[in-house]
């Protein structure tokens, strides 16, 4: 199966702690575009401040839509929102992803039948590994790829900026 789409958490996948765009993430949005894969971004934050919140950090471009808890009628990690998600970007299950940053996205995707990708950085300890165990994949920002680096440890699945698990995955 061809990666068709993408459905991103907005808060806690694509910013880093004071609202700029995390650390290699602009690279991977880029090969996503590249390959034709549509994005899309559902929030609980009010339309025009999530739009504001990805052109800030220039990443406003890559997605076709922000969808709202207030748009779609639902919370932004039911089942219910990736798969408003999803329609929006004319797919089907089987060829999107569904990306997170915290254990109930990640429960609530699965749940619903969307391969997932967990998002470190925006959970505690309790909660990534709980994630780790849920989803399909994790991914991890370069400064905790460092630290673990560091540590002597090689993390088994992928780090954000190398884009190894995007070019396996288009």
């Amino acid at each position: 199966m061809r990666l068709q789409s993408a459905v991103f958490t907005l808060e806690d996948t694509l910013f880093a702690p004071g609202g700029a765009a995390r650390e290699g993430l602009d690279k991977a949005l880029s090969l996503f575009k590249m390959e034709g894969v549509w994005l899309g971004a559902v929030t609980a934050m009010r339309a025009e401040d999530a739009q504001r919140a990805l052109e800030q950090a220039g990443l406003s471009s890559y997605f076709r839509f922000v969808l709202t808890e207030s748009v779609a009628l639902c919370g932004v990690y039911s089942g219910t929102m990736f798969e408003r998600a999803m329609k929006r970007l004319h797919a089907r299950k089987g060829d999107t992803v569904v990306f997170s940053g915290t254990l109930a996205g990640i429960e609530q995707a699965k749940a619903a039948g969307f391969r997932t990708v967990a998002v470190y950085g925006s959970t505690g300890a309790a909660d990534w590994d709980a994630m780790q165990k849920e989803a399909r994949r994790f991914c991890i920002t370069a400064n905790f790829l460092r630290r673990w680096r560091k540590k002597g440890v090689k993390p088994a699945k992928f780090d954000i900026s190398q884009l190894q698990f995007f070019r396996a995955m288009v």
